[in-house]
C-alpha cells in the first residue's frame, strides 16, 4: 500500500480527474526471459488510471465537500500483484467518503471551554485601550494544531504606529514613560493565565519589571519584540483556538477544545518575599518651574516581591489533589518613594532646663541638619 501511495502521490494535484499514469514495476519483477533488468535499460511500463486519495487531516480540509475521487488502493495492490505481463489494468475513480468530513470537523472540534480569564487594567489610557483592541483582534480566532508552538510575537508582529498602535504609559529599563503598543503585555498575561489553566506546555514567559495592576503576582507575560515573547505548546491531542475580546479596558480570553482531562487545574501563587519601598528626598527651589511644593510627591512608591507559582491539579471525582509544581519564579524590582522639601524645618526653641545647654549663653550654637538634606 505504501508503495502505491508513494507512486501516485505526485498526481494528488489532479484532483477530480482521471490522468493515464504510467507505473513502473519493481526492478527483478518480469516474468523469466520477458523484459530487461540490466541498469540503464529500458524497462516495460503499464499504463494505469490515478485519482487524488484523501490520507489525512489537512487533505480533508481541503476536499471539496467532504469527499474526494480516489481507489481502494488495498484493491489495485493486489491487482498489480497478481497482473501478468503485457496485461493492462484499468482503474475507475469512485467518490470516495473521508473518515472524518468537514461537517464532522464542525461538530466534534472546539466544543469545549478549556480555559477563560478576564482582567481589567485601572485607570487605561485612551492609547492603552485601544492597543488592547489592536491585540486582541490579531490573535482572536487563531487556531493552534495539536504538538504545534503558539508565540505571541511572531502573531501579532512588531507594535508599529502603521499598525493602528498608539503610545500610552508604561516603563522603559525602570523609568516611566510613553512606549508605543503599551498595553499589549495585558493581552498577553490573559492570554497566559488560560494557558496555565488548559495545562498548556510554557516554552517562555517573562515577567514586568515592577508588579503590575491587571495580573495576580506571578502570572503577567511581558511582550517586547526581540527579547520578551509568550510562547506555549498544544500538547493535546486536538487543536485549540483562541477568542479574545477588548472592551474598554477590559480583556477577555477564552480557549476552546477537546476536554479529556480527569483532573482540574488551580493556580497557587505565592509570595516568598515583599520588599517594601523606603522614602528619599529630592530637595527643590521653592520657586520650581515644576510647581513642587514642600511635601509633595515627586515619584510614588512600588513594593518589590518575589513570588512563586505552582500548578495544582485535582481530581475531578474524588477532588483529591493529584500533584503540586512549581511552575515559575517572578522578581520584581521594589522602587522608593520620593518626597519633594523645599526648605529646611527650623530649629526647636532651646529649652532652658535642657542640661546639654551650653553654661555660657553667649555661645552659640549650630542647629542640626536633617540627615536627608543633600550636602
Amino acid at each position: 500500500m505504501e508503495e502505491i501511495r508513494s507512486r501516485y502521490g505526485q498526481y494528488a494535484a489532479l484532483f477530480g480527474r482521471e490522468v493515464d499514469v504510467v507505473v513502473n514495476r519493481p526492478l527483478g519483477s518480469y516474468p523469466q526471459g520477458q523484459g530487461n533488468n540490466q541498469p540503464g535499460k529500458r524497462r516495460k511500463r503499464y499504463p494505469v488510471n490515478c485519482g487524488y486519495i484523501v490520507t489525512d487531516l489537512s487533505s480533508l480540509y481541503s476536499a471539496q465537500n467532504g469527499g474526494a475521487r480516489g481507489f481502494d488502493v488495498e484493491a489495485l495492490q493486489k491487482r498489480l500483484d497478481d497482473a501478468q505481463y503485457g496485461q493492462t489494468i484499468e482503474i475507475t475513480l469512485n467518490f470516495i467518503e473521508p473518515d472524518i468530513s468537514a461537517k464532522d470537523l464542525t461538530e466534534n472540534l472546539f466544543q469545549d471551554l478549556l480555559a477563560t480569564y478576564t482582567c481589567t487594567m485601572p485607570d487605561a489610557t485612551d492609547g492603552w485601550i485601544n492597543n488592547l483592541l489592536l491585540a486582541c483582534e490579531a490573535i482572536s480566532g487563531t487556531v493552534v494544531k495539536e504538538d504545534e508552538e503558539f508565540s505571541f510575537n511572531l502573531l501579532v508582529g512588531r507594535l508599529t504606529t502603521s499598525k493602528g498602535y498608539e503610545k500610552a504609559p508604561g516603563y522603559r529599563s525602570g523609568v516611566e514613560t510613553d512606549i508605543l503598543g503599551a498595553g499589549v503585555d495585558q493581552v498577553a498575561s490573559t492570554l497566559y493565565y488560560c494557558a496555565l489553566m488548559a495545562d498548556l506546555e510554557i516554552l517562555e514567559r517573562t515577567n514586568n519589571g515592577y508588579a503590575v495592576d491587571y495580573a495576580p503576582l506571578g502570572l503577567d507575560a511581558s511582550i517586547d519584540w526581540g527579547s520578551h515573547d509568550l510562547v506555549f505548546r498544544n500538547n493535546t491531542k486536538d487543536p485549540i483556538r483562541i477568542q479574545a475580546e477588548a472592551v474598554g479596558n477590559t480583556v477577555n480570553i477564552q480557549l476552546w477544545g477537546t476536554e479529556s482531562r480527569e483532573y482540574r487545574v488551580e493556580i497557587v501563587s505565592k509570595i516568598v518575599q515583599q520588599i517594601d519601598p523606603e522614602i528619599e528626598y529630592k530637595a527643590m527651589d521653592k520657586n520650581n518651574v515644576l510647581g513642587y511644593q514642600d511635601g509633595d510627591c515627586f515619584q510614588l512608591g512600588i513594593t518589590g516581591y518575589d513570588v512563586e507559582v505552582y500548578i495544582e491539579k485535582y481530581h475531578k471525582q474524588t477532588g483529591e489533589l493529584v500533584s503540586s509544581t512549581l511552575l515559575d519564579t517572578s522578581h520584581y524590582s521594589k522602587r522608593n518613594e520620593i518626597i519633594v522639601r523645599t526648605e529646611l524645618d527650623p530649629p526647636p526653641e532651646p529649652d532652658p532646663m535642657d542640661p546639654t545647654l551650653p553654661s555660657d549663653p553667649t555661645t552659640p550654637t549650630e542647629p542640626s541638619t536633617p540627615d536627608w538634606w543633600p550636602m
